[in-house]
């Protein structure tokens, strides 16, 4: 099993910078790929802002959710638990960790979703995530340019 976060998510259903990189890793691992459930939710919400924002069509929109929709119930995403578990553990790492990067909120959500998980692979091209993925005991890796 490997993680996307929500960034290279959307790069499988969107057409924009890194998008044909990630489907390929999305195809060859796909069933096998997990996300936090709140980075679910982060992705309908991307999608419903770039339909607020002009960015997508009310079309293109339904045929995105309609791909999300089929790909869930084929089991291609699977999506971990935002419970207390991971909110106690994401508080331990941020009252005891040495890492003295910026780490946003959602993108640690990501990374301690990874290591509950028990996945070693995390994928993003956030550079704070691949900067603090080592601190959870993860390997960040990007195959976008």
């Amino acid at each position: 099993m490997i993680y996307f976060d929500t960034n290279y998510i959307l790069k499988c259903y969107l057409t924009e910078r890194g998008s044909p990189e990630a489907r390929i890793v999305f195809q060859q691992n796909a069933g096998n790929i997990a996300c936090s459930r709140l980075g679910r939710v982060e992705w309908h919400a991307t999608i419903r802002r770039k339909l607020l924002t002009n960015a997508l069509s009310a079309a293109d929109v339904r045929r995105i959710r309609t791909l999300m929709d089929e790909d869930e119930v084929a089991g291609l995403w699977t999506w971990l638990p935002f419970n207390d578990a991971l909110l106690e553990g994401l508080a331990r790492w941020l009252r005891t960790t040495e890492f003295i990067g910026v780490l946003k909120t959602l993108d640690a959500v990501h990374l301690e979703s990874a290591r509950l998980g028990g996945i070693t692979d995390i994928y993003s091209n956030d550079r704070q995530v691949k900067a603090a993925a080592p601190t959870f005991g993860l390997v960040a890796n990007d195959v976008i340019p």
